[in-house]
């Protein structure tokens, strides 16, 4: 599984069963893994972890005390007021899923991951549909020219018309272990914390991967 992580760039795969009717394969979806399940592997043994990882035996044994900065990765990052349109082709031509979002200060005040991204376009959706194919839907919150689509829109225009919020940031110290790091990121719902005063990002696939 580790392996079609790292060829593929992929984090989620379907568990099939696969059936074979008049020579045909069919295939049945039983259940998925991510990257974020092989989190519990990192983790210091616990008692809820006694019979999934042992401190004996693990080949994490000696993974899990490293201090995260060693497996973190470096935070690229864009200004508040870039388009929507430039902050995925940056995403894109780095092969990141998390960007940092900085103010005209140059302060890092969040980050953007592809899945916030993602339902950010649908929330734009209908706010930029056209109900006469001419003329921008007269709801919209924003000024902008008729027919513009929400890849050209700031992300401060975005906040303004869809209450966008970027996420905020959790820190970690750099020197904090691995193991500290993945307890965190299996209790988060996003999936990164920041090296603290660093520009710097660990996430699940670097732990795991």
């Amino acid at each position: 599984v580790l392996d079609i992580f790292k060829k593929t760039g992929f984090a989620f795969l379907p568990i099939v069963n696969k059936t074979k009717n008049n020579n045909l394969n069919s295939y049945k979806m039983l259940s998925y893994l991510s990257v974020r399940d092989f989190l519990p592997f990192f983790l210091k043994k616990k008692k809820e972890y006694r019979n999934f990882v042992s401190d004996d035996d693990s080949c994490f044994k000696e993974i899990i005390d490293i201090p995260v900065k060693e497996v973190s990765s470096k935070l690229i990052s864009v200004y508040k007021n870039s388009l929507l349109g430039d902050v995925i082709n940056t995403m894109l031509s780095k092969k990141i899923r998390n960007i940092g979002i900085l103010n005209k200060n140059s302060k890092l005040i969040g980050i953007l991951n592809d899945r916030k991204i993602l339902e950010l376009m649908v929330r734009s959706k209908d706010k930029f549909t056209t109900r006469d194919n001419n003329t921008l839907d007269k709801y919209s919150k924003l000024n902008v020219q008729k027919g513009r689509e929400f890849k050209e829109c700031t992300l401060e225009d975005l906040e303004v018309l869809n209450n966008f919020k970027i996420p905020q940031t959790i820190e970690i110290k750099e020197d904090s272990s691995i193991s500290n790091a993945a307890n965190h990121l299996k209790n988060l719902k996003h999936s990164y914390l920041i090296l603290e005063g660093k520009d710097r990002i660990v996430t699940p696939w670097d732990i795991v991967m």
